[in-house]
């Protein structure tokens, strides 16, 4: 099972034991808010194996349709792929193949999606490759990991709306470094005010809250006092 895979999944049992939650909390007299969050956890989780899924998709019809417009040529030896010449560093003929493919693996990968330096090697174990050859792969490909922190803050933008504090939490889970982190949040465009504005709309999306418990809710988010004002102030009665 696949990363997009094993996230969708997680995320539907998640949103289901969040309804699950919710509901039953009308009848056991106990609190919404542990199903509400739940819910939107899984829900978001979900959305990023979704995406995820697409990205490969898309990807991998593009490559389709360029394999069949163009003529490539491939050699190939007992233990080495040859690729068309390109600016990129060509593997080590001396390693064995195990540890090529984990390297070619990591390039498809990062083609594909924004993964941090650890993500990825935790990727490639998934994948069944030797602990070895994942860290070869990871230590000898060229990649620019603040750029793929930025990418991975902007993906997670696109599908749902976070203040800082939670996404800096995101990008940690995905395992980028704090310097990445940090990076990251100071060279993306975002403005936290209509993050939290949209986050507060989300929230009323899934059910009704007093004035009171979505400010709270925006605070337990993440969001400042002064953010979550202006989304009171401007959320449509």
């Amino acid at each position: 099972m696949k990363l997009e895979d094993v996230l969708i999944l997680l995320g539907l049992l998640g949103c289901i034991y969040g309804i699950v939650l919710f509901i039953r909390s009308f009848f056991k007299k106990t609190p919404k808010k542990p199903g509400i969050l739940i819910f939107i956890g899984s829900f978001l989780i979900m959305l990023s194996g979704g995406a995820l899924m697409n990205t490969y998709e898309e990807k991998e019809k593009n490559s389709r349709t360029t394999f069949s417009q163009e003529s490539t040529t491939f050699s190939f030896s007992e233990s080495t792929y040859n690729e068309p010449v390109s600016s990129e560093p060509t593997s080590d003929n001396n390693v064995s193949r195990e540890f090529t493919n984990a390297l070619e693996s990591a390039k498809n990968y990062l083609k594909f999606t924004n993964l941090s330096k650890e993500g990825l090697y935790n990727q490639l174990i998934f994948d069944k490759y030797p602990e070895e050859a994942a860290k070869y792969a990871t230590e000898t490909i060229q990649a620019d990991w603040k750029e793929h922190a930025i990418g991975s803050a902007n993906n997670y933008l696109t599908y749902s709306a976070f203040s800082q504090e939670s996404l800096s939490s995101q990008l940690t889970f995905d395992k980028y470094t704090e310097d990445e982190i940090r990076y990251a949040l100071e060279n993306i465009e975002v403005n936290w005010e209509e993050q939290a504005l949209q986050s507060a709309r989300q929230l009323q999306s899934f059910t009704p809250l007093s004035n009171q418990a979505l400010y709270d809710q925006l605070i337990f988010s993440g969001f400042t006092e002064e953010q979550a004002d202006y989304a009171l102030k401007n959320l449509s009665e």
